[in-house]
């Protein structure tokens, strides 16, 4: 679970924190930022959930489940996601 802690907010990478309203920090658990890079790793490969849950090796239901969770994280990354097995999946329709 997400953590506040109240402290003077300097520069940081994304990855190391996530950052609201600029008043609190919230530090991400280790499992947080998995599902930040599966959920990346996905759209910059532009990659099925099926082969993207063979390269990072997790269960195609598991990191479905994770994707779930992406919204609470970032919802701009999760429309994102969302946007992409779309269109993965008007793709298989396509080809009968």
């Amino acid at each position: 679970m997400l953590g506040a802690v109240q402290r003077q907010l300097t520069e940081y990478d994304y990855y190391k924190g996530y950052e609201l309203d600029d008043i609190c920090f919230y530090e991400l658990s280790q499992y947080d930022k998995a599902v930040l890079d599966n959920a990346i790793f996905l759209v910059d490969n532009k990659l099925s959930l099926r082969k993207c849950a063979k390269e990072v090796g997790r269960s195609k239901s598991s990191l479905s489940r994770d994707f779930v969770k992406l919204r609470r994280l970032s919802f701009d990354l999760y429309k994102v996601v969302q946007k992409q097995l779309r269109v993965n999946k008007e793709k298989y329709f396509r080809r009968g």
